[in-house]
């Protein structure tokens, strides 16, 4: 839109700042006429000549007035903040709906307030002085419109302008794409400078700068834009075409923005290569040399960045083939591993875990011993079979073998022997601790399970299953010819579950538990020893009372089994050392210290001693607890004596007197009386004219039946003639007590 352009009479710094004045304000013209009509009042008579000059003087002072009101509502007309008349801006000053210029509007409102303001006046004098008044008046309002309507005028006009080159910019920018717009637009940015400049009345130079700086400014936004809209790719060839629009500084600004784009583009390209070593290793080179096509595309403040990008990417590759390799490496150790706890546990493979193993060792250094292992299953599982002395001698053979024949890898001949040794080691263990399972690795078999609640009930139908549990790992060992292996039945199930339950059971329940697994071992005494044993620990005391408590000696058996507890919780405290002094004496000659015999008794002693002391008041020291550091000779004696039964002593004049033990129910009278019976019926027929024969021999008891004993003759035993007629088969005499 063309606007009017109007000719500047001032400058804008000369546009009146302040309001319209001119004569007395209105309060100073009434005080005015005030004054002087007090002073017609008193010269009244003085003449007409005196009475002109007072009407003058009141039409002045009326006119003032009047004049000083009419200035007021002038500077109301411009001055108002809400509808002044310089208010009034824009595209509203230069085109009125009244079709009138604003100064035109200004004068019609000044001349309608003025005939207004005249007609207030009451002489042809008054109305005269006015008017000249509002002449001077009117000119000042129209001097004020005037500049405010140029002022608007050319403000208007430099928004006309720049809108249409904004308008210009703007097309530049949003068609980046379209170059023929792009063209037209800049071309019209130059046309509308020149125009704009001129009316401004600006020089050649200052237009051609000034349309420049916008042509400048409308290709640096289009870029700016296609680097937002991720059209960065464009940029180049873009700028090519409109490269001279451009001022240095700019050019210099997007081609470095173009080569950071190119350090974008290849960082992208490496991060998509980052697997890929070769190309990788292709950046890496162009980059290197800072001369190259490649490096100059991203300039030289791009190639630090970028060329670590790639040695980084090269350096994570390689980290990640190596930590590849390592993985494989570990997982193949792994699988050997697993592979020989596998063998090492005897169950048997399945054809999916041996493959799942091997797959993970090929190709790995551990592959070999793989192989090796794997070749070498049947010898393996030949293990099993086997007692541990004929294990020992398999393992022994082999290895001798391999030194004979000098073998060339003595590493594969040591795996081997390495591996055979912990199948040996691991069912010495699973012998000694999980018979029922090692049971089932020799044979193939499984023994039956019993249930541990009813094996702690003492329900005879679960006692006999464990008796026969006994009896089949029994007749294994000694069909593999092993007579010393373990017998416990108890599964690690039931083992597990009574140490449980033994935990919290009171002495009475620990003492109804260790006699029924003693029930179930029944001429197993090595069965009976290794099920207490797996249960109630090392401690030979339950193991013992349990004997007792089967052979009907409940009160010392509980004695024991309270004792022994009062011992594992710290409530009563025996000097080890004494007791053990007093014990080997007491057991000298029936029993040697330190043998498995000697162990039993000793702990047995042991545990029912400290019950002893703790129901006796005269071993309490001071704080109330037992003295633990000397040993009461009654108490003692009264200990060995419930635990052993009573001591006898045998032998004559003629030989070393030798002490055995008694049967609790036997008193030593009474022993005494049977063996002196014993041997008048039968000293004759075996000592001939020794009439005290047996009463001189030493006596032996016998281990699974206390009321039972056998003769010693020397290194043998005295042999009963009528059990066979051929002295080598004759059985062992037994003296009987009752």
């Amino acid at each position: 839109m063309r606007v009017p352009v109007f000719n500047q009479q001032i400058n804008e710094a000369q546009t009146p700042s302040v309001q319209i004045n001119g004569g007395l304000t209105p309060g100073q013209a009434v005080g005015v006429v005030s004054n002087q009509l007090d002073g017609l009042t008193e010269l009244v008579g003085m003449g007409a000549q005196i009475y002109n000059q007072y009407q003058d003087t009141a039409n002045k002072a009326r006119v003032s007035q009047v004049t000083a009101d009419y200035q007021n509502r002038v500077n109301n007309y411009l001055y108002n903040p809400k509808d002044g008349l310089l208010t009034i801006k824009g595209e509203n000053a230069l085109n009125r709906d009244s079709g009138k210029n604003l100064v035109n509007e200004a004068f019609e409102w000044f001349d309608s307030n003025a005939r207004e303001q005249e007609s207030s006046l009451s002489n042809g004098t008054q109305r005269q002085m006015f008017n000249k008044n509002m002449a001077t008046l009117k000119g000042q309002l129209g001097r004020i419109a005037s500049q405010h309507l140029f002022n608007e005028s050319q403000k208007f006009q430099k928004q006309a302008f720049e809108s249409e080159i904004d308008a210009n910019i703007s097309s530049v920018s949003m068609n980046y794409s379209d170059i023929p717009t792009t063209t037209m637009s800049l071309e019209k940015i130059r046309n509308i400078s020149l125009e704009y400049g001129k009316d401004l009345g600006w020089n050649g130079q200052q237009i051609e700068q000034y349309a420049k700086g916008q042509q400048d400014k409308a290709v640096l936004d289009a870029i700016n834009l296609m680097q937002s809209n991720g059209d960065g790719s464009k940029i180049p060839a873009y700028f090519a075409l409109t490269k001279n629009f451009l001022s240095a500084k700019n050019q210099a600004r997007v081609g470095k923005l173009i080569q950071d784009n190119n350090a974008d583009t290849f960082i992208s390209e490496i991060l998509k290569y980052k697997d890929d070593p070769d190309e990788l290793d292709k950046y890496i080179e162009a980059l290197a040399d800072s001369e190259s096509p490649f490096a100059k595309q991203i300039g030289a403040h791009n190639i630090p960045n970028v060329l670590g990008r790639a040695i980084s990417y090269r350096d994570r590759y390689d980290r990640n083939v190596q930590a590849a390799a390592n993985k494989r490496e570990k997982d193949a150790t792994e699988a050997l591993n697993d592979f020989k706890a596998d063998v090492k546990s005897g169950i048997p493979f399945t054809p999916q875990r041996f493959n799942e193993l091997s797959a993970k060792v090929v190709g790995s250094a551990s592959e070999a011993e793989f192989q090796r292992l794997n070749n070498n299953l049947p010898l393996f599982q030949k293990l099993y079979s086997m007692p541990p002395d004929a294990r020992e001698s398999l393992i022994n053979a082999y290895e001798a073998n391999a030194r004979t024949q000098g073998v060339d890898k003595p590493q594969e001949t040591k795996l081997v022997v390495d591996q055979m040794q912990s199948i040996h080691t691991a069912m010495l263990d699973k012998e000694k601790n999980d018979p029922s399972f090692a049971y089932s690795l020799k044979t193939g078999s499984l023994l039956p399970q019993v249930p541990t609640t009813l094996i702690i009930q003492g329900q005879q139908d679960a006692l006999k299953a464990i008796s026969e549990n006994i009896k089949s790992i029994e007749s294994a060992n000694a069909t593999s010819g092993s007579l010393t292996g373990a017998t416990n039945p108890l599964s690690k199930q039931n083992i597990d579950e009574m140490i449980s339950i033994w935990k919290s059971a009171s002495p009475v329940n620990r003492l109804q538990i260790v006699t029924n697994l003693f029930k179930a071992a029944k001429d197993s005494p090595n069965a009976a020893r290794d099920m207490i044993q797996a249960v109630a620990g090392k401690n030979n005391s339950y193991r013992w009372a349990a004997s007792l408590n089967n052979r009907g000696l409940t009160d010392i058996a509980g004695q024991i089994a309270t004792g022994q507890d009062l011992l594992d919780k710290g409530d009563v405290k025996v000097s080890d050392f004494a007791l053990n002094l007093k014990t080997g004496e007491y057991l000298k000659g029936i029993v040697s210290v330190g043998s498995p015999a000697y162990s039993v008794y000793f702990d047995s002693i042991r545990a029912n001693y400290a019950y002893l002391a703790q129901k006796s008041e005269k071993l309490l020291d001071k704080t109330g607890k037992v003295d633990n550091k000397n040993i009461d000779a009654e108490l003692f004696d009264k200990a060995a004596l419930n635990v052993t039964g009573g001591r006898f002593t045998t032998g004559g004049m003629f030989g070393a007197k030798q002490a055995v033990l008694r049967p609790h129910t036997v008193g030593e009278k009474s022993f005494g009386q049977q063996l002196e019976q014993f041997n008048s019926r039968y000293a004759r027929e075996y000592g001939g004219t020794d009439k005290d024969f047996f009463l001189d021999l030493p006596l032996e008891q016998d281990p699974k039946d206390p009321y039972k004993y056998y003769f010693k003759n020397g290194a043998d035993y005295i042999r009963d003639k009528a059990s066979n007629k051929d002295p080598k088969k004759q059985t062992r005499l037994t003296f009987t007590v009752r």
